[in-house]
C-alpha cells in the first residue's frame, strides 16, 4: 500500500546535489550527504532507504503530481512543467511554497540554449539541464549555498606560477548560479620574482531580468607560519547575468577580462603580498536580501504510520529496531550500533563495515511511530524507536 507523505517529511528527503526528491534510484550516501539517481555520484548505495521508498509516493520535481517509486523519472522527463526557474522577484515572494522542490518563478524569455563555460567542454544544452550537465561532466564543481577552498603558494618565480581558474555551480534556494574564480600575480620584470597575488570572483544568474534580491559575500584569509592571519571581506557583491559568449574560462586565461569591455569579475582582492609558504583560504556565500525565512522543520510533528514495513527498520542481524547511530557496510546494508561493535565484516555480502552512517534513515526514524514486536500477540502499543525499546523490556505480551 502506497503512503502519502506529508510536505514536511518530504522536505527532509532531498538530494544534496540537485535538490530534487530522493525518488529516483539508485539512492546513495556519503558521510552526511545523500544523492538521487538523477545525479548518481556512485557513492555507497542506500539499499534500506530504497526498500522503504517502495511503499511511498513522491511528487514530480516540476508539477507536484505524486507517483509511486519507480515511476517518477519517466514522468519528469516528459512533464510539461519541466522548465528552468529564475530567482523570485521580491513582490512575488508571498507566492512561493517553501516546501516545493523548486522555489523560483518562470520567465519565458529566460528559457534558452547555453554553452558550458568550461575551457575543454563548451557543450551546448538547454538551460534547464545546467545542474544535470555539471553533475554528469563536472560533478566536483557543484556546491550548495557556499564554496570554500584553500591554496598553498610556494612559487618564487613567475615562470613556476600557474594561474588558477575555476567555474562552479552554486545551488541556492534550489536555484543554480555560476561562480567564476581566477587568480594571477604581479612580478618583477627584471628578476621574475613574484611580488603579489591577485584574486578575482564573480557570481552569475541565468535570469535575463537580473537578480537584485540576492547577492554574495567573499572572505579571503592569508596566513603562513610566520605571520598572523589577515582576513579581507567583501559583502553585498552584485550578481550579474550570465552571457555565454564572453563569460568563459578562455577569457580569463587570456587576461581579456582586464580590458574594460570584458571586465566581468565583480570582486577583486589585489596585492596579496607573497611570503614563504603562503596559504590562502576563501569562502563565497550566497545571501538572500529578502531574508525569506523557511519555517523550521519540527520533527516532533512529522508522524505517519507505515503499516507492514516495520521490518525494514529492524537491524538485519539482531532483528531489533535500529536507532542512531546506524552504520552501513560498503555495499549499503544498514546495521545497528551494537552489532557494528561486534562485527567488522557484513555477514550478507562480506563487505567491510566501516564508520559510514545512514543519516537519512536516522532522520526518518525520528519521524515515525512503530508498533511493538508483540503486535501479533495482541499488544497495541505504538511509539518512536526509543519508546518501543523501553516498552518491549516490560511488555505484558513477552
Amino acid at each position: 500500500m502506497q503512503k502519502h507523505i506529508s510536505a514536511t517529511t518530504l522536505a527532509l528527503l532531498k538530494c544534496d546535489l540537485c535538490h530534487g526528491y530522493l525518488s529516483v534510484p539508485p539512492i546513495s550516501s556519503y558521510k552526511e550527504k545523500n544523492a538521487c539517481g538523477r545525479c548518481n555520484p556512485e557513492w555507497e548505495r542506500n539499499t534500506i532507504y530504497e526498500q522503504l521508498a517502495k511503499y511511498m509516493e513522491f511528487p514530480c520535481m516540476f508539477c507536484d503530481e505524486r507517483y509511486p517509486w519507480g515511476m517518477v523519472q519517466n514522468h519528469e522527463k516528459k512533464c510539461k512543467a519541466n522548465r528552468f526557474l529564475c530567482p523570485p522577484k521580491k513582490e512575488n515572494l508571498y507566492k512561493i511554497n517553501v516546501f516545493k522542490s523548486q522555489q523560483g518563478e518562470f520567465h519565458k524569455d529566460c528559457q534558452r540554449i547555453i554553452r558550458c563555460p568550461f575551457e575543454l567542454c563548451l557543450m551546448t544544452f538547454d538551460i534547464r539541464d545546467i545542474v544535470h550537465h555539471f553533475n554528469k561532466h563536472h560533478k566536483e564543481y557543484v556546491f550548495t549555498n557556499t564554496v570554500e577552498a584553500n591554496k598553498i603558494f610556494k612559487e618564487e618565480k613567475v615562470w613556476n606560477f600557474n594561474s588558477d581558474t575555476q567555474v562552479c555551480v552554486i545551488i541556492f534556494n534550489t536555484i543554480p548560479f555560476l561562480l567564476f574564480i581566477h587568480n594571477d600575480c604581479n612580478f618583477n620584470d627584471s628578476t621574475g620574482d613574484i611580488l603579489y597575488y591577485n584574486y578575482y570572483f564573480s557570481v552569475f544568474t541565468f535570469c535575463l531580468e537580473g537578480c537584485s534580491n540576492i547577492n554574495y559575500s567573499v572572505s579571503l584569509q592569508s596566513s603562513s607560519s610566520d605571520i598572523i592571519p589577515c582576513t579581507t571581506k567583501k559583502k553585498n557583491q552584485t550578481i550579474q547575468t550570465f552571457n555565454d559568449k564572453i563569460h568563459s574560462v578562455n577569457f580569463l586565461r587570456g587576461d581579456l577580462f582586464k580590458l574594460n569591455s570584458f571586465d566581468f569579475m565583480t570582486t577583486k582582492i589585489s596585492q596579496i603580498e607573497r611570503i614563504e609558504n603562503l596559504v590562502l583560504r576563501y569562502d563565497i556565500k550566497m545571501v538572500d536580501n529578502n531574508l525569506l525565512i523557511i519555517p523550521e522543520k519540527n520533527k516532533e510533528s512529522i508522524v505517519f504510520d507505515l503499516i507492514g514495513i516495520e521490518k525494514h527498520f529492524e537491524c538485519p542481524i539482531c532483528k531489533e529496531y535500529m536507532s542512531p547511530p546506524i552504520y552501513n557496510c560498503n555495499i549499503g546494508h544498514s546495521i545497528c550500533r551494537i552489532c557494528r561493535e561486534k562485527l567488522s565484516i557484513c555477514p550478507y555480502c562480506q563487505a567491510i563495515i566501516g564508520y559510514s552512517r545512514n543519516f537519512i534513515l536516522e532522520d526518518i526514524l525520528e519521524t515515525l511511530f512503530l508498533k511493538c514486536h508483540n503486535e501479533c500477540k495482541g499488544c497495541n502499543f505504538t511509539g518512536r524507536v526509543q519508546d518501543i525499546k523501553l516498552h518491549e523490556l516490560a511488555c505484558n505480551y513477552n
